[in-house]
């Protein structure tokens, strides 16, 4: 099973540097993230829309998924398997990472 590449938009710059370049990541934060470049960027909040690519993602790493047509926090489905998470990527392209775990294994990259 291959491993997983997706994106996710960037509040401000300083995030970059505090927490991704480094892959300074918290246990138990969740990362939103998308499988397409362009709705990563449309939740950026830099003005420069900085999106951060994120590859080398085992399917361990993959939380949930928001339903597609989401408006809050409760629009998630969690899920249990690799079945459903393959399932998922199909049908869905917005999800929630639990990367902690795996900062060793990923690559992040500024875009």
């Amino acid at each position: 099973m291959e491993n997983l590449t997706f994106y996710t938009g960037l509040q401000n710059k300083d995030i970059w540097e505090k927490t991704w370049k480094n892959k300074n990541l918290k246990q138990g934060k969740l990362t939103n993230v998308s499988l397409e470049y362009g709705e990563a960027a449309e939740f950026s909040w830099d003005e420069d829309i900085s999106v951060i690519k994120i590859s080398n993602v085992p399917y361990e790493a993959i939380y949930a998924y928001r339903k597609n047509d989401y408006e809050n926090d409760d629009d998630i489905v969690i899920l249990n398997n690799i079945n459903e998470k393959q399932i998922a990527l199909n049908n869905h392209f917005m999800f929630l990472l639990d990367l902690h775990n795996y900062k060793n294994i990923i690559k992040t990259e500024l875009v």
